[in-house]
């Protein structure tokens, strides 16, 4: 086993996660930034930043008994082997 590509892929991993964290911090000071000005795009250099507004929605009791209902008629089609699944491969890295 290469011990070397283990090695070099758990350091950029923990460089990732620091970076990762960073990033998300700037862009919560970047939104602020846009938002307390009344801006709702600025162009920097190579890049710009535009600020978007998502829906977030709450539905009735009514439709989520339906989304339930279709989750148990889902899990009775995999059981019963009516659903069809396709496999895909992947990696899986966790900290120990």
């Amino acid at each position: 086993m290469n011990e070397k590509l283990f090695e070099e892929y758990t350091i950029i991993e923990s460089q990732y996660q620091v970076l990762e964290a960073k990033r998300a911090a700037m862009r919560d000071l970047i939104l602020n930034e846009l938002t307390t000005s009344k801006i709702s795009s600025y162009e920097f250099k190579e890049q710009s930043f535009a600020v978007y507004s998502r829906a977030s929605w709450t539905y009735t009791n009514a439709v989520k008994k339906m989304k339930d209902a279709v989750k148990l008629a889902e899990i009775k089609e995999q059981q019963n082997g009516k659903a069809e699944a396709s496999m895909t491969d992947y990696l899986v890295v966790k900290q120990k």
